[in-house]
């Protein structure tokens, strides 16, 4: 539906009509129209954009600087290890939700602000996670063995504990995409998202909220879409989960 929102989406996201507002469904608006007059499933094709571009992109982010703050703490320990996860301590410290609000009211409302908050607030679970991995990874025999001969460290991470952490690492991406669409769509509803007209379903959401009672699809129609996206991406999630982790499939098989 991202992919093709152009070809498939019925009319203009932006384009208003003020004979048609709050019109419920119909045939000419399958899913019905906004205070302003705009079509809600036209709105929520595109918005659709704008939730997986925060999710993937944003998750890219926390994935980048998860996985190197993980790598250094886990491989080096000693005093890099503390300063690191110290820092990562301070920011679970706070809310995610408040955390990512703070850092977009800081850098101003707009979808690339939003992306780099939501990645920020991300990362430390992903450094968490890599931390964990590269600490268990590196007592093993064959990282010992490799030690002993004089591997260098590059090509110690490169080639024994990088490929031995990945398949965690994308588990959990999958599931973060499900909390970062979340977290771009509570920003939006707070008035901290994308800037109007950009479609999103955060926008959708706060638009809709005034009119529950005279126009619920207004608000039910992108929470639905965001239900649905977020259950479907935790599926994924527990699906590479058993797919990736062989005690995991043959329990499952039994």
């Amino acid at each position: 539906m991202a992919l093709t929102a152009d070809l498939i989406s019925p009319y203009d996201p932006t384009a208003l009509d003020y004979g048609a507002v709050l019109s419920p469904p119909s045939l000419a608006h399958l899913l019905g129209t906004d205070d302003l007059g705009r079509d809600v499933l036209s709105n929520l094709i595109h918005g659709s954009r704008v939730s997986l571009q925060v999710g993937l992109v944003s998750v890219g982010l926390a994935t980048v600087l998860g996985v190197l703050l993980g790598l250094l703490a886990g491989y080096w320990g000693g005093w890099a290890d503390d300063a690191l996860m110290r820092l990562v301590d301070a920011f679970f410290a706070f809310p995610t939700l408040v955390l990512a609000l703070a850092i977009t009211a800081a850098l101003g409302p707009s979808l690339s602000n939003v992306m780099i908050a939501v990645g920020i607030v991300n990362t430390p679970a992903f450094a968490r996670l890599v931390r964990g991995q590269v600490l268990s990874v590196r007592e093993r025999d064959y990282v010992i063995a490799a030690t002993v001969v004089g591997v260098s460290h590059g090509r110690m991470l490169r080639r024994h504990i990088w490929p031995n952490v990945t398949a965690p690492l994308i588990v959990q991406a999958s599931l973060n995409i499900a909390g970062a669409i979340l977290s771009e769509a509570s920003l939006s509803f707070l008035g901290m998202g994308a800037p109007p007209p950009t479609p999103s379903w955060g926008a959708m959401l706060k638009n809709g909220y005034g009119y529950l009672e005279q126009a619920p699809w207004t608000s039910f129609f992108p929470g639905a879409a965001i239900f649905i996206t977020v259950l479907g991406l935790n599926f994924l999630g527990d699906g590479l989960r058993m797919a990736l982790d062989p005690r995991l499939w043959q329990r499952g098989k039994a």
